[in-house]
């Protein structure tokens, strides 16, 4: 990550993480300065302090917060109900492992399903009006959403269409004479 700010001009500004020093550079002439940092998974708390000439040191900065993420959200406990599905709405349930920056799209290649509000934290609940043209047999649900750090998770189940009744191709009684006794 780059950091960068202004200080007094050809100071050196020291930068901290977690108030261990993790990089030092110094101001132009004109007091801004600029800096590539290694951040820490997960949360860092920077704050950098501006060393004069002089050896006289700034007021440690405000702290700037940043969490380093690179891991995809997982999408778990699953569930499509009724499965198999014949035509009218299913529910789609599952849980998201992190908070997501907008709701995840949910659907199978021919439609996308809805949202049903309100959400549980991390839980989420949407519906899916499965038709009488839909494709027959098994069918992918597709859930795909990105974390609050850009990161994208996806995750695919299936789940069985069947819309058609089923037929009956004839009947026999055995045996086909019975006498009553």
């Amino acid at each position: 990550s780059m950091l960068t700010g202004e200080a007094e001009p050809n100071s050196l500004v020291k930068i901290y993480n977690t108030s261990l020093l993790v990089g030092e550079t110094l101001t132009s002439s004109g007091g801004f300065f600029s800096k590539s940092i290694d951040l820490e998974l997960g949360k860092n708390l920077l704050q950098v302090v501006a060393v004069d000439a002089a050896g006289n040191d700034s007021l440690t900065s405000e702290v700037r917060a940043v969490v380093f993420d690179s891991l995809n959200p997982v999408f778990s406990n699953v569930i499509v109900s009724p499965n198999p599905a014949r035509a009218g709405p299913i529910k789609i349930t599952f849980v998201s492992s992190k908070t997501l920056e907008a709701n995840p799209k949910v659907g199978t290649s021919q439609r996308a399903a809805s949202l049903v509000p309100p959400q549980a934290g991390l839980n989420y609940s949407y519906t899916y009006a499965v038709k009488e043209s839909d494709w027959q047999g098994t069918t992918l649900v597709t859930i795909e959403g990105e974390d609050l750090a850009g990161n994208v998770g996806a995750r695919t189940v299936p789940f069985v269409v069947d819309t058609l009744a089923p037929t009956i191709e004839g009947i026999n009684v055995i045996p086909a004479r019975a006498k009553a006794g």
